[in-house]
């Protein structure tokens, strides 16, 4: 259940594995290479937004001939995923048959790219094959998590802007939180919402979600005692309440709402008039890994 893009060399001759090993240390998630079944595997790993795909190599002997062959490199991204998965991976791929004259060819369908291939090329070729995994997985009646595509880009969107803004935004306020979105599973409603967690009502930027996580720690005999006490409240009816006490600020192409350590108090004396449930048992955390798009 994987997208494999091997790469051809002029009579398959060996690439220039050292540059690629510099290639990759040149670029962010990238881990150290590891050996494994006689290839070397380049793993790429983004723990903002779980994107992995692997760059890998195992020896094949040329054909010593002038024609396109196999030079032993390939690159692999799963299957059954949300889009931006290829969207992440398919600019380094469409980079490293330009930057080291190879030429990328659909090792399932044979399809063939150019030298300098365009990734909206290489999403293509994944999506098609997305799109066959995941209806025969359905026909199979395993269970898939599906969200609109619109969803899982913008949790995408968010997600890889989180450690940028997280150093912008924490030179004003170092205390400032800039909330991981989670995906839960409702059983009652047996659908994915999306969640973050305003911790102890404290400066938080606010990302579009279904539900809020209210998480406190609430003290008790003068003090003594803490106890962490959960609830969840609409993300609409609490941004209808709490809105005015936000500010905006455009972040590299995205807008977010933020919650400052001077507005807190302003929010916090709202909460007691919207509804909250403390039943999260209900909830299952999903993995974003595991959560496809409905019409990919």
């Amino acid at each position: 259940m994987s997208f494999v893009l091997e790469y051809l060399s002029v009579g398959g001759l060996r690439p220039d594995l050292s540059g690629f090993d510099a290639w990759t240390r040149e670029a962010d998630h990238f881990q150290e290479p590891v050996e494994q079944d006689g290839q070397k595997i380049w793993w790429y790993r983004n723990p903002y937004t779980n994107v992995y795909f692997s760059f890998s190599y195992r020896h094949v002997d040329p054909v010593g001939e002038e024609m396109w062959a196999p030079c032993g490199l390939e690159a692999l991204v799963n299957h059954l995923r949300p889009e931006y998965f290829v969207h992440e991976a398919a600019p380094y791929l469409s980079a490293l048959a330009r930057d080291f004259g190879l030429v990328p060819r659909d090792a399932d369908t044979g399809q063939v790219l150019s030298m300098d291939p365009d990734p909206e090329d290489i999403q293509s070729m994944w999506g098609e094959g997305n799109r066959m995994v995941r209806e025969e997985a359905s026909d199979q009646g395993k269970k898939i998590h599906m969200l609109p595509r619109e969803t899982n880009d913008r949790w995408w969107e968010y997600s890889r802007r989180r450690k940028r803004m997280e150093e912008v935004l924490r030179r004003e306020d170092p205390t400032l939180e800039v909330p991981e979105v989670h995906f839960l599973h409702s059983r009652p409603l047996d659908r994915i919402l999306t969640a973050f967690s305003w911790k102890d009502l404290g400066a938080t930027v606010f990302p579009v979600t279904d539900i809020v996580v209210i998480d406190r720690t609430e003290k008790h005999l003068l003090g003594l005692r803490k106890e962490r006490k959960l609830s969840y409240v609409s993300y609409d009816a609490l941004m209808r309440q709490v809105v005015g006490a936000m500010k905006t600020v455009d972040l590299e192409g995205m807008t977010f709402r933020i919650l400052t350590k001077d507005n807190v108090w302003r929010a916090a004396e709202r909460l007691p008039s919207i509804p909250q449930n403390e039943d999260l048992d209900v909830f299952q955390a999903i993995n974003s890994t595991r959560v496809v798009d409905d019409a990919a």
